[in-house]
Formats: structure tokens, C-alpha cells, sequence
């Protein structure tokens, strides 16, 4: 089960696809914590595309946010 902060991360991914990790404060407090948990459980993965940490949902992520998981 994910926390509320987790939810409201994977869905802030979920509708961009990618986001900027200093784009992510501005989602929750807690956002890097709950994306660095998204990422242990696979949902999130962590890509640098422009030089800067980004996350991208990943297809398992993409899947679950939908309810299909």
C-alpha cells in the first residue's frame, strides 16, 4: 500500500511522466522521501536526461496508478 504522499507523487509522475527532482517539493513535504520509496517498489525509476535527477514512472508504475495492479 502506498502513503498519501506516495499517491500524490505517483500521480504527479503519472500525468507528466517525467518530473524534475526540484520539481517535486512542490508536490508534498515529504515528496524525495516517497519518491525514493516509489523507486525501491519499482513504480518510479530515476533518469538524468537533462543533466539534472529526474523521475519517470515505469510501465509497473503506470499499470498500478491506472488500477490494473
Amino acid at each position: 500500500m502506498l502513503t498519501e504522499a506516495e499517491q500524490k507523487v505517483l500521480e504527479a509522475v503519472r500525468k507528466r511522466h517525467i518530473i524534475r527532482k526540484s520539481e517535486l517539493g512542490r508536490i508534498v513535504e515529504d515528496a524525495l522521501a516517497s519518491a525514493k520509496g516509489l523507486v525501491n517498489k519499482g513504480l518510479l525509476q530515476v533518469v538524468a536526461p537533462i543533466g539534472e535527477n529526474c523521475y519517470a514512472i515505469t510501465q509497473k508504475g503506470q499499470r498500478f496508478a491506472e488500477g490494473k495492479v
